[in-house]
């Protein structure tokens, strides 16, 4: 059997508040976290923090245009990245 996207609104992810899984700013804490210290004991130096800010800005950018075009009821996640960052 194929999985397909059907493309209905109830299918999209739930925003805050979902009984599934953990907080999202609480997953994304946890994951920024584990990820930097990953990156730090694997990379030669430390990248500056503000060029790693520019880097989320510009990954957050192109999926806002990226849910736009393919999935519109999830666009709210990337752009709550956005607000996070901004």
């Amino acid at each position: 059997a194929q999985l397909r996207w059907s493309g209905r609104a109830e299918q999209a992810p739930r925003r805050r508040g979902s009984a599934h899984g953990p907080h999202p700013d609480a997953w994304l804490a946890e994951a920024r976290h584990a990820f930097l210290a990953a990156y730090a004991d694997a990379a030669p130096s430390v990248p500056d923090p503000s060029l790693l800010h520019a880097f989320e800005l510009d990954k957050a950018c192109y999926e806002v245009r990226y849910e736009a075009a393919n999935r519109p009821d999830w666009t709210w996640l990337p752009l709550d990245a956005l607000e996070r960052l901004a």
